[in-house]
């Protein structure tokens, strides 16, 4: 009998496992975990040592790395496009009103929000510069890169506009504790949090904390409640909540931070060792100085070079030409034992190009987008790989559009549409509850983000049809993924029916023929 025994020469017995509970993944013998030292952190210090460090290096990412600002674009473009567009549809149910009264009510929010949030100078920034659309794209994009979107609701009724609520952007770097101190229990991050952990106020510093030219406002701080005495909103703050009790959000590209710095490195080193190939294109090997090999090949001596006595060096070189000529080639000749190669190095840059893609295929990952885009490859990709791969993409796109509307978009048109009613532009019809303690209701709807586009036109129009005759879709969620209000669409395709009756075109698919039939030569012209 061979093998292992104990102190006892009894056979040793294997464990069945060194992991507390059973879970490899928890046991802290084996090599792979040994050196994985974890603990667990509270969602609030899990963002208030990682957050600065992680989002500098996002911005600098961002504005340094191509793709980087490629998937920041594009993460935008997706979610947001030109601006979220809100189909105002009141709750009838919940209003107890009628469904015919609310959709036309439905129309009268759209409108004021369509002539508060557009125009050339519009009333929805505080600046007059930014339209609805183009708020919601610089507070998407902080929310992605530095992972909090700010904004605080700011009164100017004296600026001689319809409105006086406008949206004021804020850098999500100012919101800090005041005097920079250190985090307490209701004091996380400068978020001012209840008994309940719920925020009630926020700190927001002056200045940027890196701007030298307002160093008067950099270490002064503004308290702004989370809503006013009347309940009306005042700072809008969004993040993407991925723990309980988490009160400041992450940068999306935080866990791709490394694989980024790792693929720039390698494609730095790959580039500057192809720039030294094509620098020096040959050598000289020689067991004498540069000054002589220089002469022997009809260069310049180097500077301060310059000898007062010839050496024995000097008499062998004057005893052969220095070069031949034959036409505009010249030959040069080069004293015994000395030799001249050109640099033919090649290097293996194959594995380079396969760890590009290994390392980007992770990050695409890590980012929620699909390799392709991210990546402006296509080079292997078919219609149903590229469709499949769309659809998990077009799921993660609906929820950030979910999570924007609700902490982002939705207070803001509740402030909108408040002074909308102080103000008389819009009343409660007869019979309604007030605004105010139904916003919920009022606010009800959709938003239309924007459309999808189309692989193979053909194919997904002929899906749609069959979706709407077996009563599986409608028309109008079917107009809202490829971006447009299906009411838009028909009063579009009544003009466009009266302009052809008026014109004496026919209708529908036979204007096709009749267009082909007129462009025929008329018997009489043939004649002539």
């Amino acid at each position: 009998m061979t093998g292992l025994i104990d102190l006892h020469g009894r056979p040793l017995r294997p464990r069945a496992s060194l992991a507390p509970g059973g879970y490899e993944g928890a046991s802290r013998n084996r090599q792979q975990t040994r050196e994985w030292p974890t603990i667990s952190l509270a969602a609030q210090s899990e963002t208030e040592w990682g957050r600065q460090p992680v989002s500098a290096r996002a911005q600098d990412l961002v504005r340094n790395n191509g793709k980087a600002e490629g998937a920041r674009r594009s993460k935008v473009d997706r979610v947001i496009g030109k601006g979220l567009r809100f189909r105002s549809r009141p709750n009838a149910r919940a209003l107890d009103v009628d469904p015919r009264e609310a959709l036309a009510f439905g129309r009268l929010i759209e409108r004021e929000l369509f002539l508060w949030g557009t125009g050339p100078r519009p009333e929805c920034d505080i600046g007059r510069e930014l339209v609805w659309g183009q708020i919601q794209r610089v507070l998407f994009s902080d929310r992605k890169v530095d992972g909090d979107s700010l904004g605080v609701m700011r009164w100017r009724p004296d600026r001689g506009t319809r409105y006086g609520t406008c949206v004021q952007l804020v850098d999500a770097a100012r919101l800090s504790n005041p005097h920079d101190m250190m985090d307490m229990d209701l004091q996380r991050q400068g978020v001012e949090l209840s008994e309940d952990g719920a925020p009630v106020a926020y700190h927001i510093r002056n200045a940027h904390p890196n701007d030298v030219a307002a160093l008067g406002r950099m270490m002064s701080w503004t308290r702004y409640p989370r809503f006013d005495d009347a309940g009306h909103p005042v700072v809008i703050h969004g993040f993407d909540a991925r723990r309980s009790e988490q009160v400041r959000g992450m940068s999306m590209f935080a866990p791709v931070l490394l694989a980024f710095r790792d693929v720039g490195r390698f494609g730095e080193a790959e580039l500057g060792a192809a720039i030294l190939n094509a620098i020096y294109a040959g050598f000289i090997k020689s067991n004498f100085d540069p000054v002589a090999v220089a002469e022997a090949i009809g260069l310049e001596a180097f500077e301060g070079s310059a000898t007062s006595q010839k050496s024995w060096q000097d008499i062998r070189m004057s005893m052969m030409p220095a070069e031949y000529t034959i036409g505009d080639n010249r030959i040069p000749v080069l004293p015994p034992g000395d030799e001249m190669a050109s640099n033919n190095t090649t290097r293996n840059t194959g594995g380079y190009d396969a760890f590009e893609k290994a390392v980007d295929r992770g990050i695409a990952a890590g980012l929620g987008m699909d390799y392709p885009t991210f990546a402006s490859n296509l080079e292997g990709v078919n219609y149903s790989s590229f469709r499949g791969g769309l659809i998990e993409v077009y799921r993660a796109i609906e929820g950030d559009q979910e999570d924007f509307v609700n902490d982002t978009c939705l207070p803001i048109v509740s402030a909108v549409m408040l002074e909308a009613f102080e103000r008389g532009y819009l009343e409660e019809p007869q019979g309604w509850p007030d605004f105010e303690s139904h916003q919920q209701a009022y606010l009800a709807g959709s938003w239309i983000g924007p459309g999808r586009g189309t692989i193979d036109p053909v194919k997904e129009a002929q899906g749609d049809k069959m979706e709407m005759e077996a009563g599986l879709n409608s028309a109008s969620r079917i107009a809202a993924r490829r971006g447009a209000d299906i009411e838009e669409v028909y009063d579009e395709l009544v003009m466009e029916i009266q302009m052809r009756e008026e014109r004496g075109l026919p209708p529908g698919a036979a204007l096709a023929d009749f267009m082909g039939q007129s462009a025929q030569p008329r018997p009489q012209d043939e004649e002539e």
